[in-house]
């Protein structure tokens, strides 16, 4: 009689508990994006984009849950890259920017807790599937102060699923499809309704599909934001 007892409580009773303690909440923030290079000529500067995130809370205890997500965001940089010959010089700039569509999966541990406030630092990793991007490209020639070449193209991204490091059928600025990056943030949570997050999320993959342009530099994509939300049940 025990056992089928043990058994109604772990198929009845425990799911339905588990459901009355799941939370949800909606996310929305902008973050620094940039990226973290090496051996690579060009100077990539950062932007700020915005990002969105409707997140899934589901506790184990009173201190440790798990997060899960979908969101949605803007990643990219730009680069200037400067040559100089004398009294000319050419300039080249671009604006990249990647779409992404990311489903985090965090291990969330709660720090510190009041009447009305709480302290989670969560970690756990992100994965980010490319949904589309764009590369805006610049060139400038100068003799002197005088302008004298100003031309622009703008170029659709592609995101590939690689099975090697290098494919010549892909053009040097498209992209893998799938970025999975460790994500590190901490959050405060005030009267178990309004969240505000500081996050940061480091790429362990390089985002260039076909790097053989720059086979001994590393492309990958940093961020860093701020978000704030309200838990919705």
């Amino acid at each position: 009689m025990k056992y089928y007892r043990a058994i109604l409580f772990f198929v009845f009773i425990m799911p339905i508990y588990a459901s009355a303690q799941i939370q949800t909440a909606i996310n929305v923030g902008s973050g620094l994006m940039y990226a973290g290079t090496k051996n690579m000529g060009t100077y990539y500067k950062p932007v700020i984009r915005p990002d969105v995130l409707a997140s899934l809370f589901v506790p184990f205890s009173n201190t440790v849950s798990l997060q899960a997500g979908i969101g949605y965001t803007i990643k990219g940089f730009n680069t200037v890259q400067q040559q100089d010959f004398g009294n000319s010089k050419d300039i080249y700039t671009t604006k990249e920017r990647l779409q992404y569509l990311s489903i985090p999966l965090l291990m969330s541990f709660k720090t510190f807790g009041t009447k009305n406030i709480a302290v989670y630092a969560d970690g756990g990793m992100d994965y980010n599937f490319f949904i589309k991007g764009n590369l805006s490209y610049q060139y400038q020639t100068y003799h002197g102060e005088k302008l004298i070449t100003d031309v622009g193209e703008t170029y659709s991204i592609k995101g590939h699923v690689n099975s090697g490091k290098f494919s010549a059928t892909h053009n040097s600025y498209d992209v893998n499809a799938l970025d999975v990056a460790g994500r590190i943030q901490l959050r405060l949570v005030y009267k178990e309704r309004y969240i505000l997050t500081l996050y940061h999320e480091h790429s362990f993959y390089e985002m260039r599909s076909d790097p053989s342009d720059d086979s001994h530099g590393t492309l990958k994509l940093r961020s860093t934001g701020i978000m704030i939300g309200c838990r919705l049940f």
